[in-house]
């Protein structure tokens, strides 16, 4: 019985045998071109990871990392809808390392210039702003409100998603924004800078709190003048009753004033962390830091950021570092 293709109306013609002696070895040579191409892509994989240097940032004995997107999704974005991979922010490390290492030499925040005193629980104010870590603390403020945040390098700013990002109300990306490193109420003695936001994508998508982190690349190199703090992340070290210093612009005090409080760490997951410092609206993206850390981190060493209050039982809550999060700091500092 002939065969009919609804493309047709004719018979569909039966191949002949070195028809079908040629499309058999066409096919035996598609298969075997695909598999040279697979196994190249498995050794390209291999040797990118090989290639990728240890973070600059301390992630000793962290425990593998869990994979929560594939490497081909988007887990970054910026408020120019500029998305980046998993994948690339792993190929940036390397740079990063180079960068970050590089900055540490010429960074002037890691000159011990006084020690910390972990003093009461209580706010206190901060001026003049000019002394470290002070003036590495900037007052960021676009039209979702104001915020604090704090150098990472010559030119990146960390803060919290929802000081970039407003998730919970629908306003979408912060506009005209502006920071200003160590501003002390009228004054602002390092000037003002503006950059591009980033902020996970889990939290343009969710608003979820493991991905309140923000990152503002500046246009300009103002931590030149103010230095940075460095990054302390260490999944498997407790930091449960360690000291833990934080300073922010609250909401509460006179505009543009920096305050300053003292406590310990209460608990934390492996994304959060609790805290007993005061804190107010207007502090989130604050960092929370000490002098040097364990396993050693050196300088100002920041473990985590303000993102939320809690209560009297658990303490504040905030954002902790870890071997994920790391990941997209990284990716912001390797940025031209």
């Amino acid at each position: 019985m002939a065969v009919f293709s609804p493309f047709q109306s004719f018979p569909a013609k039966p191949p002949r045998r070195h028809e079908i002696d040629e499309n058999q070895r066409r096919h035996a040579l598609r298969r075997q071109t695909k598999g040279k191409s697979m196994n190249r892509a498995v050794h390209r994989r291999w040797w990118i990871g090989a290639a990728v240097t240890a973070l600059a940032v301390l992630t000793a004995a962290a425990p593998a990392a869990a994979t929560g997107s594939g490497s081909g999704e988007a887990v970054l974005v910026n408020s120019a809808g500029q998305t980046i991979t998993a994948a690339q922010v792993k190929s940036a490390q390397s740079r990063a390392a180079k960068l970050r290492a590089a900055d540490a030499r010429r960074n002037p925040a890691n000159v011990a210039g006084q020690d910390i005193i972990i003093g009461n629980d209580d706010r206190t104010l901060i001026s003049p702003t000019t002394s470290s870590p002070y003036r590495m603390i900037v007052h960021v403020e676009s039209s979702i409100g104001g915020c604090t945040g704090f150098m990472v390098s010559h030119d990146t700013v960390l803060t919290a998603a929802h000081c970039l990002y407003n998730f919970h109300q629908g306003w979408g990306w912060g506009q005209n924004l502006i920071v200003r490193p160590g501003r002390d109420g009228g004054n602002a003695p390092y000037g003002s800078c503006t950059g591009q936001s980033w902020v996970p994508v889990g939290w343009v998508n969710n608003g979820d709190l493991p991905n309140d982190l923000g990152g503002v690349k500046l246009t300009c190199d103002i931590g030149e003048q103010t230095g940075w703090f460095n990054i302390f992340a260490n999944d498997n070290l407790s930091q449960v009753n360690t000291a833990i210093i934080t300073a922010g612009y609250p909401g509460d005090k006179p505009a543009g004033t920096l305050w300053r409080a003292a406590g310990t760490v209460v608990s934390h997951t492996f994304d959060m962390i609790n805290y007993s410092n005061d804190i107010m609206g207007g502090q989130s993206g604050s960092p929370l830091y000490r002098w040097a850390a364990p396993s050693g981190c050196v300088g100002y060493c920041v473990a985590g950021i303000v993102t939320n209050h809690g209560n009297e039982t658990v303490g504040n809550a905030g954002l902790r570092f870890n071997s994920l999060n790391i990941g997209h700091i990284n990716y912001w500092i390797s940025l031209p």
